[in-house]
């Protein structure tokens, strides 16, 4: 996930390069981050209390 989040940062911030090659998760989605498709983000959180810091993180990132 960190790769993915590097990627689309690089990407966001218009960076003269994009580090696809770091995941095999960002090579596959290589036309999504360059713009070249549509996307959704489907996250899942619960409200369990003793879960609170992933939901946060969860929500965070899908906030992206």
């Amino acid at each position: 996930m960190h790769a993915l989040k590097e990627c689309i940062r690089a990407v966001d911030y218009h960076q003269s390069h994009v580090p696809y090659r770091q995941s095999k998760l960002t090579q596959v989605l290589r036309d999504l981050l360059d713009g070249k498709a549509h996307t959704c983000v489907i996250a899942t959180i619960t409200t369990a209390f003793s879960c609170l810091e992933p939901t946060l993180s969860t929500l965070h990132y899908a906030d992206c």
